[in-house]
């Protein structure tokens, strides 16, 4: 039997689930976006989507997922920096404030686990 905690998140059995069926397929989507050619693609939006959401499992699973959130921050890079991609959008300023403003959520994260774990 693995640790158990009174929490949604303490125990072994939760932490496979949200590792293997919630994170694993949404980084599978983030991973498709630094892959790809540059310019418009649908998975991008899934991908930004993912992202988000990666980032609030990290926050309420205790923080384990740095590593993962590493990768986002990654691929929000390629998509910032995609022209063709930005220049797409009706009003490229706003999409890339967006970005950059989920870019910045992802990296304090990030800077927030490693000093709660005192590193």
């Amino acid at each position: 039997m693995g640790a158990w905690g009174y929490g949604p998140f303490d125990n072994d059995n939760a932490g496979e689930f949200v590792s293997i069926d919630v994170v694993r397929p949404l980084l599978k989507t983030v991973e498709q976006v630094s892959r790809k050619k540059k310019g418009y693609h649908y998975k991008t939006e899934q991908a930004i989507a993912a992202i988000e959401i990666l980032l609030h499992v990290s926050k309420i699973s205790n923080g384990v997922f740095e590593h993962e959130l590493e990768e986002c921050s990654d691929a929000l890079d390629i998509i910032s920096s995609d022209d063709n991609y930005m220049m797409a959008w009706n009003d490229p300023e706003k999409a890339f404030k967006q970005i950059n403003a989920q870019k910045k959520r992802v990296k304090d994260e990030i800077y927030r686990q490693r000093h709660s774990r005192g590193r």
